[in-house]
């Protein structure tokens, strides 16, 4: 494993954390100083229209943000929805609540690369040691997703899981072991 994703992966940040509601939040501020720490290069960037706005929506259904962050030649975009103290969509939002929603996501998007993602998993700290199986796989997994999102485009690749995830699905339920086995190869041996 990557010694910076490890170095991520296992860092403490609780302490830059606080409780709001059931929710944990890390401070933007803390988890881009602790990012920057391991790669002191990174840069990120907020996604603008051509009018400048960081927004992307509408009144009926709501707005979104998008980050991304670049270290070590690697890029990672994560979004999030605009929302209030109750997590719900904000249909007019004001520049308060975009701000604070651009920053969340940045903090979001460092968790990618491994920084307090134990937070998004629901755990209060990170497991010490070696990543588990689980966090590998997620990972690569979330990899691959942003690798094919690139190639295909968001809506072209949401066409092909929706066409997909029955036969997956219907392989995983058959209990079949060499089709289940069979599919895990394929899926853990893509290239994208």
């Amino acid at each position: 494993m990557n010694e910076k994703l490890q170095q991520l992966l296992s860092l403490d940040v609780s302490e830059y954390t606080e409780k709001k509601g059931n929710l944990t939040y890390l401070s933007w501020a803390s988890a881009w100083r602790e990012f920057i720490k391991v790669y002191p290069e990174a840069t990120y960037t907020v996604k603008k229209d051509e009018n400048g706005q960081c927004w992307f929506g509408n009144p009926e259904n709501g707005y979104m943000v998008y980050t991304t962050v670049t270290a070590d030649e690697l890029t990672h975009e994560m979004w999030l929805p605009v929302m209030d103290n109750r997590n719900k969509s904000m249909m007019k939002p004001d520049s308060f609540a975009i701000n604070k929603t651009v920053m969340r996501c940045l903090t979001k998007n460092l968790a990618i690369f491994g920084l307090g993602l134990y937070i998004y998993q629901g755990s209060d700290l990170p497991e010490a040691g070696e990543p588990t199986e689980l966090d590998r796989l997620t990972l690569k997994n979330k990899e691959i997703y942003f690798k094919l999102r690139e190639k295909l485009g968001q809506e072209s690749l949401d066409e092909a899981i929706k066409m997909n995830i029955n036969a997956v699905t219907g392989i995983m339920k058959s209990g079949d072991e060499s089709r289940i086995t069979e599919l895990h190869d394929i899926l853990t041996d893509v290239e994208v």
